[in-house]
């Protein structure tokens, strides 16, 4: 029969197995994630400079000169009444 004492060595080095395992494990997946983090830190900045890129297009092509003019503009009454096409006549062959 086994003691107490014996079933605690076998697990003991059934966990210091493991956990050589989980560490090697442990260390592959910090590299996975150190890589995944540069990468999307590169790719964080990439699309954050396109913006400002973007923006400073839109500022000068004059995008933001009036903001408010054109929601006035439709209600500006048409001093001119809209002209009326004359119908044509069509010959008959």
């Amino acid at each position: 029969s086994s003691s107490p004492h014996d079933l605690r060595t076998a697990d003991g080095g059934q966990l210091a197995c493991c956990s050589r395992q989980l560490f090697a494990a442990e260390k592959n997946l910090t590299k996975l994630i150190m890589s995944s983090t540069f990468y999307l830190i590169g790719i964080g900045l990439f699309v954050g400079f396109a913006a400002w890129l973007l923006f400073i297009w839109a500022v000068k092509s004059g995008q933001f000169d009036d903001a408010e003019a054109p929601k006035y503009r439709m209600l500006d009454d048409d001093d001119e009444p809209a002209k009326q096409a004359k119908p044509t006549e069509k010959k008959s062959p």
